[in-house]
């Protein structure tokens, strides 16, 4: 199961909704479809699985503690209202990747934070 596969038989890649059913947790095809898939425009995804097998819950601070890099591939209210300060106090040397411009560029250089967004210039206070 692959990207092409799905757009030789849907005739796109956009606007889909996925249902995703099996081993969610350790499963490498479902991970590499969904981190794919997000890149079009109004894809929905929904997983299934046993309660063994569901993709772990992690936190914000979870993720970003002693982390090297942040890629932001969503807009979710939780991302864009994230104070950027968390990034500063938790990242070993925050580097963030915004594929969806979730922050304005004037509060970011304000930070201690090297910054990239799509189309912007590239913010770098270290």
């Amino acid at each position: 199961i692959d990207l092409m596969t799905i757009r030789q038989l849907k005739g796109h890649l956009d606007n889909i909704t996925i249902g995703f059913c099996g081993d969610l947790k350790f499963g490498r095809t479902v991970h590499s479809l969904v981190n794919s898939l997000v890149r079009y425009k109004n894809n929905r995804f929904y997983f299934i699985s046993p309660d063994e097998l569901k993709v772990p819950a992690y936190t914000i601070e979870d993720t970003l503690k002693d982390a090297d890099l942040c890629l932001i591939l969503t807009e979710w209210n939780e991302i864009k209202q994230l104070d950027l300060s968390v990034y500063e106090k938790l990242m070993k040397k925050p580097i963030v990747l915004d594929g969806r411009n979730c922050y304005n560029l004037e509060e970011v250089k304000k930070t201690n934070i090297i910054y990239d967004s799509i189309g912007r210039k590239t913010i770098n206070n270290i």
